[in-house]
C-alpha cells in the first residue's frame, strides 16, 4: 500500500546557499559545513526559557495552596502537651514563607545576570559569523598599537591554511566587538549592516545591562517585580530580533523563525 505519513515537522526557516551539507542536531536541521551559520532561534529561545524558569518558580511561590501545602508537609513533634508547640510552628512557618519570598528575589536577579549572558554570547556569535560570511569587516576590530588591520605572522603560520587563518582571526576580531557597553555593541552591528534603528533598543538594553552590573559587582538582590522581569526579557529578546534581522540582511545562513515565522510538513512515502 502507497500513503503518505507526516515524517516530522520542522518550526524553523533554515536559510542555506547551496553547498555540502552537514546533520547538526536532532531537530533534523542540515547546514554547510565550513560556513557561516547565526542560529538566532537558538538565542532567542535560550532568552526565552530564561524567563520561563523564573516565571513558573514565581508562579508556585506566589500560590497561597502551594505554600501551605509546603508548610503543612512538616511535622513539630514536642514532648509538652501545653499548646506552646502551637506558637513556635507558626514562627517557624512565618520564616519559611519569608524564606521563600528571599528565594523569588534571588532568583530574579539570577535571571536578570542569564538574559544578559544570552544576550553577551549571542552577539559575539553574530560578530563571529558576519566576519566568517565577509572578512573585510574585521578590520577595525583587528588591532594592536593603535594601528588596525592587523594581522600577526604567528597567527598565519599557527592557521595552517586560509579557512583556518579567518577561522581564528574571526574569534579574536568577535571578542574585541563584543566588548563594552550593550548600546556600543549594537552601534558596531548597526555601522556595519548598516542598520537604521528607530526603537529605542540601545538605551533599553543599556538599563539591562547596568541592573546586571548592580547584581554582579553589588550583590544587590533588591525586589523585583515578574512584570519588571518580563520587560527585561522583551528587551533582550527583541534586540536578539534586530540580530537576526542583520543577520538575513548580510545573507548569513542560519535559523531565523523567531522573525520569519514558517513551518515545514515534511511528508514522506510509506
Amino acid at each position: 500500500m502507497v500513503g503518505w505519513t507526516r515524517l516530522d515537522i520542522l518550526p524553523y526557516l533554515v536559510v542555506i546557499p547551496n553547498g555540502r551539507t552537514s546533520k547538526t542536531s536532532p531537530l533534523g536541521i542540515y547546514r554547510v559545513t565550513n560556513t557561516p551559520f547565526f542560529d538566532a532561534d537558538h538565542w532567542h529561545f535560550k532568552a526565552l526559557m530564561d524567563f520561563i524558569a523564573i516565571r513558573d518558580l514565581h508562579e508556585l511561590l506566589s500560590s497561597k495552596a502551594a505554600i501551605d501545602a509546603h508548610l503543612n508537609s512538616r511535622t513539630l513533634m514536642s514532648l509538652k502537651d501545653n499548646g506552646g508547640d502551637v506558637e513556635i510552628k507558626n514562627r517557624i512557618d512565618a520564616h519559611l514563607s519569608s524564606s521563600l519570598t528571599n528565594s523569588i528575589d534571588h532568583f530574579s536577579a539570577l535571571t536578570v545576570l542569564a538574559l544578559s549572558t544570552t544576550f553577551e554570547v549571542a552577539t559575539k556569535d553574530f560578530f563571529r559569523n558576519i566576519f566568517v560570511s565577509q572578512p573585510l569587516l574585521m578590520h577595525d576590530f583587528l588591532t594592536s598599537a593603535d594601528q588596525s588591520g592587523v594581522v600577526f605572522l604567528a597567527d598565519v603560520v599557527k592557521a595552517g591554511d586560509f579557512n583556518n587563518l579567518i577561522n581564528s582571526l574571526a574569534e579574536k576580531a568577535s571578542n574585541s566587538a563584543a566588548k563594552g557597553k550593550y548600546s556600543s555593541v549594537l552601534a558596531r552591528i548597526f555601522r556595519l549592516c548598516k542598520w537604521k534603528d528607530t526603537t529605542g533598543i540601545k538605551d533599553k538594553i543599556d538599563s539591562i545591562q547596568a541592573d546586571r552590573n548592580f547584581i554582579a559587582h553589588e550583590k544587590a538582590i533588591n525586589s523585583r517585580s515578574i512584570e519588571s522581569i518580563s520587560d527585561a526579557h522583551s528587551v533582550v529578546a527583541h534586540a536578539l530580533e534586530i540580530l537576526a534581522e542583520c543577520a538575513i540582511k548580510k545573507n548569513i545562513p542560519g535559523r531565523y523563525t523567531c522573525v520569519q515565522r514558517t513551518h515545514f510538513l515534511l511528508l514522506g512515502m510509506v
